[in-house]
C-alpha cells in the first residue's frame, strides 16, 4: 500500500461483459496477472503473466499481451493484440463489448494458405467489429504503404476495409484519387502502376486492381 497506489498480484482476473451507462466492456479473463491500482485516477492497471496472455471476448479466440487499463470510460490496453486471422500492436486499445478500436496500430492480416502474412501496414486507425465480422482501416499519413507480402506488391492506397467471413480485403483510394502499386519483387525493379481500387482474396492471394 502507498500512499495514491496499490500494487498486487493474483492468480485469477475476470472481468465480466456487459454495459453499464452506456460504458460497454468486454469479458476479460487472466491468470497470474500484476494489479497496479491508481484510484485518484480512477484507472486500474493489470499486466499479462510472461507466459500467458489475457483471453478477450466470449469466444475465447482473442488474446492480448500487454496490460489492461479499467477506467470509469471502459476498458483500454496496450501490447499486442492478436488471434488466428491477424495481430495488431499498439499503446492504446479502446474495447467495448464485442469491438476493438485504436487510433494508431501496425497491422498484420494472415494468409489463409500459408503462414505468410497476407498484408503488413503500420501507422493505422481501424475498428474491428466482431458482432458483424467487419473491420474499417485508414492511415494516419499520406505517403503509408501497406505491403502485401504474398504478392510481393504494396501499394498507397490510405484505407481499406476487411470482409473477415468473406475473406477479402477491399482498398479504396481518397476521392477523385488513384493508388499507386509498386513491385517488391526483385526480379520486377521499380515496376508500378495505378488503380482505383483493388480486392485482395485472403484464401488463394489473388489481388485484383
Amino acid at each position: 500500500f502507498m500512499p495514491k497506489q496499490l500494487t498486487a498480484s493474483a492468480e485469477n482476473f475476470l472481468l465480466e461483459e456487459g454495459v453499464v451507462e452506456d460504458v460497454e466492456v468486454p469479458r476479460a479473463e487472466g491468470k497470474n496477472v500484476k494489479i497496479d491500482w491508481r484510484p485518484y485516477r480512477d484507472s486500474m492497471y493489470v499486466r499479462s503473466s510472461e507466459d500467458q496472455a489475457f483471453d478477450i471476448f466470449t469466444s475465447n479466440e482473442h488474446e492480448l499481451d500487454g496490460t489492461l487499463i479499467l477506467t470509469p470510460d471502459g476498458l483500454r490496453a496496450n501490447g499486442e493484440f492478436y488471434w488466428s486471422e491477424a495481430r495488431m500492436n499498439s499503446k492504446l486499445f479502446s474495447f467495448k463489448r464485442n469491438s476493438i478500436f485504436s487510433d494508431t496500430a501496425g497491422v498484420v492480416i494472415n494468409s489463409i494458405e500459408s503462414e505468410d502474412a497476407a498484408l503488413e501496414t503500420g501507422n493505422m486507425l481501424f475498428e474491428v467489429d466482431f458482432d458483424t465480422n467487419y473491420g474499417k482501416f485508414y492511415s494516419n499519413n499520406d505517403d503509408n504503404y501497406t505491403k502485401l507480402t504474398r504478392n510481393k506488391f504494396s501499394t498507397n492506397l490510405d484505407q481499406f476495409d476487411w470482409e473477415i467471413d468473406e475473406q477479402k480485403v477491399i482498398f479504396k483510394p481518397e476521392e477523385d484519387e488513384q493508388g499507386r502499386f509498386l513491385s517488391i519483387n526483385e526480379k520486377q525493379d521499380s515496376l508500378n502502376f495505378l488503380g482505383d481500387m483493388a480486392s485482395l482474396s485472403l484464401e488463394n492471394s489473388l489481388l485484383e486492381i
